[in-house]
């Protein structure tokens, strides 16, 4: 019965499809459109089950991988909402997004919080006060929204991923600039010169090493540690207020204007990248950090806590001035 259908249709126009389970019969099936065939690649894309993850050989050459991490990558999605779904189930980009996505859900309720907090206890809170700390609060948010973004759309496409990457690179930039600004504030509260003249050195320090991360040339695994130097060189040239007030009025300034939490904020930093740029501890056990507390994910992490003990530091600092120097803006 099938030959003799075979040698009556031509094939290359018909589709043969079961009726019955004892009769096969032609069916005649046009062409597809170039609009159709476009439709149906999209279709036959979308319906990969996105929570099977790929292996390390699986992923696209364009992905910011880890030869070290071997399994848990997504596949890409090519959609936003393919993108956020990965939120709902656990792939080797989990800890990254969600170690900055809470922070940075904290950061918007604490900035209310925090502003409640020093009306009620500072009553002649001055609102340039509470703008510099604010916008340190607003700068961490920037770099943990941008990084929460970027761990999310790698996934999505090669274009994506780079213009959220540099998204990420001005986060890191923003909250570099937001601590150098409170931390230069509060720390010359009576020296408005010398104050301004810190803000246009780290400013102008900051955006050159904007201007690097931005470039393509700088990008890619070649030149990783290359980055990472430029951050440090950067936090290094930006240490400069610091050992000056330090040295000009010794003890008192360490103890009354935060150094002691800059200073350990300055740790978290050095141990963090230590860890990101040795990529451990996924190097000394490939395959068993997979999914959590690799490299990245313990990076992050260090750069939460360095945050933290930068606010700590501004509020230290901000409470010594309001009560000790206050006179100086009277």
């Amino acid at each position: 019965m099938l030959l003799d259908i075979l040698d009556t249709f031509d094939v290359s126009k018909f589709r043969i499809r079961k009726q019955d389970p004892n009769e096969y019969s032609p069916v005649v099936v046009r062409p597809r459109s170039s609009t159709e065939t476009k439709k149906h690649s999209r279709k036959t894309r979308d319906s990969i089950p996105q929570r099977v993850l790929l292996t390390l050989g699986e992923v696209p050459k364009w992905y910011d991988i880890n030869p070290f991490i071997l399994t848990g990558y997504r596949h890409q999605t090519n959609s936003l909402l393919g993108c956020l779904a990965s939120w709902t189930y656990v792939h080797n980009e989990s800890g990254n997004i969600y170690s900055h996505l809470i922070p940075a859900v904290a950061a918007i309720f604490g900035h209310r919080l925090l502003y409640n907090y020093l009306r009620a206890e500072y009553a002649n809170l001055r609102d340039k006060d509470w703008t510099i700390i604010s916008l340190q609060l607003w700068a961490a948010l920037a770099c943990m929204s941008t990084s929460t973004m970027y761990h999310t759309m790698i996934c999505h496409s090669p274009k994506v991923k780079h213009n959220c990457l540099m998204y990420d690179y001005v986060g890191i930039i923003a909250v570099m600039l937001g601590n150098f600004i409170s931390g230069i504030y509060f720390g010359f509260y009576c020296e408005p010169r010398l104050r301004l003249t810190y803000w246009i050195l780290v400013t102008t320090m900051s955006l050159a090493t904007g201007v690097v991360m931005l470039n393509r040339r700088f990008h890619g695994p070649k030149w990783r540690r290359f980055r990472m130097n430029c951050f440090l060189l950067t936090g290094f040239f930006a240490s400069a207020p610091m050992v000056h007030g330090t040295i000009r009025w010794g003890r008192e300034f360490v103890r009354k204007t935060g150094v002691r939490y800059y200073l350990l904020e300055v740790l978290l930093i050095l141990v963090g990248c230590f860890f990101y740029e040795r990529r451990l501890p996924e190097r000394l056990f490939p395959g068993r950090f997979d999914i959590w507390w690799h490299s990245h994910t313990i990076w992050h992490l260090f750069v939460v806590g360095a945050v933290a003990m930068h606010l700590v530091g501004t509020l230290t600092a901000f409470d010594y001035d309001y009560h000790h120097r206050s006179v100086c803006y009277a």
